[in-house]
């Protein structure tokens, strides 16, 4: 074992027995770096994507996501790889690009049950056909991601959506 990968599980062993303060983002940061260090660095470089994005830096955020959707095909973390599909989607705004991100997330998303991200994906589809003005193609998305809502109990989504019964 590394000495970095020591000090890591270390620190979490600690952490698990109450002799050191872990928090949830550091335990999966942890645990990630002790597993396989390009893991930390997808999960890393999605993080910085999140924050350019959310600062309104989406061209900077445009290439991190990018760079962690590749680390994450390399280790073949499929999660992963949805999770930074759908962030560089959104950094497409209504760039043609973001449906065939949002569509290739969607996929690895059903394909690991993920009903979580599922309908979050749905509901940016859905977004981008509305805010590009293809109503009749924004509906079904709508429509998708308001069934798996009611299928999860999500009644707050629900409400949001307003189409509740």
């Amino acid at each position: 074992m590394r000495y970095g990968s020591a000090i890591a599980v270390a620190g979490l062993v600690l952490g698990l027995v109450g002799l050191a303060p872990v928090d949830g983002v550091r335990l999966a940061q942890t645990v990630a770096q002790a597993v396989d260090p390009r893991k930390a660095e997808g999960d890393q470089l999605l993080q910085q994507g999140i924050e350019k994005y959310d600062k309104g830096y989406s061209t900077d955020a445009e290439e991190i996501f990018r760079l962690a959707v590749i680390i994450y095909q390399g280790i073949q973390d499929r999660n992963g790889e949805a999770t930074a599909l759908m962030h560089l989607g959104m950094s497409y705004g209504t760039d043609v690009e973001a449906i065939d991100c949002y569509t290739k997330s969607l996929t690895i998303f059903r394909q690991l049950k993920n009903q979580q991200r599922e309908v979050e994906v749905l509901v940016k589809l859905g977004d981008y056909y509305h805010a590009t003005d293809k109503y009749g193609k924004a509906v079904p998305y709508f429509e998708q991601a308001l069934a798996l809502f009611r299928q999860l109990n999500d009644r707050a989504n629900e409400l949001e959506m307003g189409y509740v019964k």
